[in-house]
Parts: structure tokens; sequence; C-alpha cells
């Protein structure tokens, strides 16, 4: 389907100069891909000190949006000169290990409460069991990162962050199939203009189950081996999340069907609005019958906002990453080519829970990019405005939802 996009040369320089990071790495590079671990960590300690379980929730959803806007854009890029040091800086890789260590622990903390602490299911153990699934989610997007990666740990550890809410068929589909067929009719993970996140949740999680099956019955038929046995990757990573999940119920009862029906579900929804907002409407170009163009800069929707760059590992960087998949995310690139989202992934995600919002929003984009045009300035004034009204909207209504389920 699509071949390997060559850079042409107007990209080959694709920030201004002062925004060129022309030196060897340093500690400021790194540090602040920790944001990750403190909102992670925060979750227990808050719960501790102050008894708020949903604090962290709340300044996720109502508060980052602003810090978003007050902290500014992220355009930088690493200059060639500096690129491969960047590249191989282990250092980049602490935050996202840490990140996964401390989810581990979170999730253990969790179990312990839910399991011991109340003799019946309380609202504070639902809140729990949202805030533990908040953290899957997080070291979902850190687990895309890593399974990305060549050497066999990170994949072995991308993978595991995948399994741990049941999606691990993902990391087949998502390197197999979304990377090659993404912003065609073949590809689940790619939303149509005009539909909804809802009819895109069933329709992406679903096949891309069953794409990602029959691709490993292939495989494994292509190897000698049955395609319906443990050989099948997808048959395998799901009998090891069923064992664990049937292991936790017997040791720590039934309170952890419900943990594990929320700590699923709620990092898949995610995970998938991520997906929404990334590709939404974008299409590429039929060359003849089988083919289409090859995967370039123009394919994916990014976002330039700071910090949810530093919480998603540059995810929002998206069209450089479908160029270059292997590229790691400290050296991911920035281009003005490059389709962008009005507002950060926050913002983007939770406005797309209201359709007729997102489409009014969003549809001028989609059509202007797919034909080659500019978004009509008025109208994109217009819909600026908006996403600042829904942010403020959005913040007010989730601070009341946060006072009154704090002093039920």
């Amino acid at each position: 389907m699509g071949g390997k996009f060559e850079i042409s040369k107007e990209l080959e320089h694709p920030v201004k100069k002062e925004d060129l990071v022309d030196r060897k790495p340093e500690w400021r590079d790194i540090l602040p891909y920790f944001t990750s671990v403190i909102f992670v960590v925060s979750i227990p300690i808050v719960y501790h000190i102050t008894g708020y379980h949903l604090l962290p929730i709340w300044i996720g959803y109502a508060v980052l949006p602003f810090i978003d806007l007050v902290a500014g854009n992220d355009n930088s890029n690493v200059s060639k000169k500096f690129e491969e040091a960047f590249e191989k800086d282990w250092r980049f890789l602490i935050p996202m290990y840490t990140l996964f260590i401390c989810d581990f622990l979170i999730y253990i903390w969790g179990v312990y409460l839910i399991a011991f602490k109340e003799p019946e299911i309380t609202k504070e153990m639902i809140i729990i069991m949202f805030c533990m699934a908040h953290s899957s989610g997080f070291t979902g997007l850190m687990g895309h990162e890593l399974f990305h990666r060549r050497f066999w740990l990170h994949k072995l550890v991308g993978t595991i962050s995948m399994c741990k809410f049941f999606y691990g068929h993902f990391v087949m589909e998502h390197c197999a199939g979304h990377h090659i067929n993404v912003g065609t009719v073949e590809d689940p993970a790619t939303a149509r203009r005009g539909e909804s996140y809802y009819k895109f949740l069933f329709r992406s999680s679903l096949s891309g189950i069953k794409d990602a099956f029959n691709r490993e019955v292939e495989r494994a038929e292509r190897w000698g081996h049955s395609g319906y046995g443990l050989y099948n990757k997808v048959i395998f990573l799901t009998a090891c999340q069923t064992f664990w999940i049937l292991l936790m119920i017997y040791f720590f009862g039934q309170r952890m069907i419900l943990l594990h029906l929320i700590y699923i579900l709620l990092p898949i929804a995610l995970l998938e609005g991520a997906n929404y907002v990334e590709h939404y409407g974008i299409e590429r170009k039929k060359i003849n019958k089988n083919y289409y163009e090859s995967i370039n800069h123009l394919h994916s929707w990014n976002t330039p906002q700071k910090v949810t760059n530093y919480l998603s590992f540059r995810l929002q960087r998206h069209s450089d990453h479908h160029v270059h998949s292997y590229r790691p995310y400290q050296t991911l690139r920035s281009y003005e080519v490059s389709p962008q989202l009005p507002f950060g992934y926050e913002t983007c995600i939770t406005m797309s829970l209201i359709p007729s919002l997102w489409f009014k929003v969003m549809n001028p984009k989609v059509d202007a990019l797919n034909l080659g045009k500019v978004v009509n300035p008025k109208k994109a004034e217009k819909n600026a405005r908006i996403g600042h009204y829904f942010v403020i909207i959005k913040g007010i209504v989730l601070t009341a939802v946060f006072l009154i389920i704090s002093n039920i």
C-alpha cells in the first residue's frame, strides 16, 4: 500500500533557526518528560494526604488545558549535527521506565485497598479504580513509544503496558496494519469524516482485533504452525491476559471483576480517543486501483502544546512518527506543513465526545486539507473562540462535579 516517504528538500530545515536545538542533550531536555510520572504518582500521594481521590484527574481535565495555553507551544527540533547524540542518549529512557514501574506499584496499591480496606464496594473504591485506569492509560502512551523500538526489552515492556488493559493485540495491529494503511479505508484506526467518536470506538477496537487475528493466522501458517494455536500472538496474549485476571479474581475475590472492567474499558476509550483525533478525516490519495500515495507529513494531525507533548512523550508530533516509526520521541520533528489540530489532545478528545461540536470545528479543516486549501481565516478565528469557550465551560462543569462527588 504505502511506501517510505522521502523528505523533500523544503522539509530538511522544518523550523526557524531560533527553534533549532544545536547542542548535546542535557538533563533539562529529559526532566520535563517526568511530567507523566508526577501525574501518576500524585494519585496515591494526594489520596493519602488530602483524601480527595479525584484531584489529579480534575487537574488533568479541567486545569491542564489552561496550563497548555499559558505554557505555549514547542516547535523546537534537534539539529542534524546532534540528532544521533539525542537518539543514543539512554537518559531519555528513564522517564518511560520510571512511569512503567510507578504504574505497576499503583496497580498493587489499588488492588490492596480494594481487596482489603472495606467490607463492601463503596464510592471511594470506584473512584480509586477510575484513577488506576487513568494511570494505566498514561502508561499505554509510554508503551506505544517503547513497542516501536527495535531492542527486545523495550518491545516487551511496551507490550506488557498494553496487555495490562487487555489490548495486547494492538501491538500487532498498530505496527503491521495502522502504520501501513493509515489514511485509507483499509485502516480501522483512521476515523472517517463525519464519523462520531462513539461509532469509531466500536469500529476501530473490534476491527483492530479481527485484523490482527487474521494477520497472525497468516503469519503462523506461513511458518508451518497452526494459525489457531499459541503461535498466534493474539491468542497467546489473550490467554496471558485472561489468566492474569482469573488469578487476581481467585486470590482477591469478585471485586477484581469490577476493577478490571474499569481498568480495561477506560484506557481503551482514551487510547482510541487519541487514534480518533490523530487521523480524523484524513485521506491518502489513491494512485491507481491497488496503491495509495506514500505516507507523508500531511497524513496525521499534530499539535504543539508544550505540556501535553511532555505528558504524551511527543505523541502529538504524529506526522513525523508515521513517516519515521522507529525515530525515538526525543528527536521527533515538528513541521510547519503538517496539519495542526486546533487544540491539545485533552481538549480535542473531550470535545469529540460532543459530535456536533467536534464536526463544526474540525470538518472545515478536514475539507481544506483534503482539497489542498486553507481554512477561511474568519472561520478559523471563530472556531478558536469556540474552543476557548469549551475549555472554560468544561472547567467549570468538571469543578462542580468534583466538588459534588467530594462532598457526597
